[in-house]
């Protein structure tokens, strides 16, 4: 299980995260044993042999721990939101037929997730936002459709795509998904914040940030696309703030003269 924080939230309804997962394995739930929990995410990319081996009865199996287990944390803490498993979309089983199954299997799941968990590690904005949109479709059709798509991990690794392909794809998903209502993304979580960006091996290519801390082009996009969220937030909450005041204003002046 993994227990997300928010360490910013950008606009109402999207949380922009870093990579923090607090792991907590074979350990009874508590109700205090957070503080500032998010989130509670259970388990990892179940629709991957590597994470879990036997993929004849994965969804199955998932979808009847799934319920146990949010029944469990419920009976413990009621409102924090408990969340898929991030369903890999990439070289794995379909993420819409593993959710498919699963509710196939557990029905009362179309109420019972608090949000969707999904890791669409593809290699183009294009494909990435092709993979939300399919997902969100999926959910439509199996009566989810109010139920929020949580972006648990998304990454590029520029061993295979170049810097500026993955600036462009992280910094506009971070950009776009606040304003595209009908998605109703409300996580998106880059993998990872900090790599070393050196030697043979590709995973050591994800970071959008330098081991030194310092923003690869790709943080540069993702961080400004969290300024300008805020920015935007700000804008609309000052705007809705004189529109109330002006509404308020004209009462007033409406009871005046009433009273004449």
């Amino acid at each position: 299980m993994r227990a997300f924080t928010s360490p910013f939230r950008a606009l109402p309804g999207l949380s922009f995260e870093l990579e923090y997962a607090r792991e907590e394995n074979g350990e009874r739930l508590r109700s205090d044993a957070f503080t500032g929990l998010a989130a509670y995410e259970m388990g990892n990319e179940p629709n991957t042999s590597m994470f879990w081996r036997d993929q004849s009865t994965a969804p199955e199996l998932y979808a009847d721990e799934f319920a146990a287990a949010r029944a469990a944390i419920k009976s413990v803490d009621r409102t924090t939101p408990v969340v898929s498993a991030g369903l890999l979309d990439a070289n794995a089983m379909d993420p819409s037929l593993f959710l498919r199954r699963m509710v196939r299997r557990q029905p009362s799941l179309r109420k019972g997730v608090d949000a969707v968990g999904y890791h669409p590690y593809q290699m183009s904005y294009a494909r990435m936002h092709y993979g939300i949109v399919r997902l969100r479709s999926t959910m439509k059709s199996l009566g989810m459709g109010s139920v929020p798509i949580e972006i648990t991990e998304a990454g590029m690794t520029t061993a295979w795509v170049s810097e500026d392909v993955r600036a462009n794809a992280i910094g506009k998903l971070a950009r776009t998904l606040p304003t595209e209502k009908k998605l109703n993304v409300t996580r998106f979580i880059p993998y990872e914040w900090a790599s070393s960006h050196s030697g043979s091996d590709f995973g050591q290519y994800w970071g959008i940030m330098n081991a030194d801390g310092s923003p690869t082009p790709t943080g540069t996009a993702y961080l400004d696309a969290i300024s300008a969220a805020r920015r935007g937030s700000y804008s609309q909450t000052a705007r809705r703030a004189k529109g109330a005041a002006r509404k308020s204003r004209a009462r007033r002046r409406a009871a005046a003269r009433a009273r004449r």
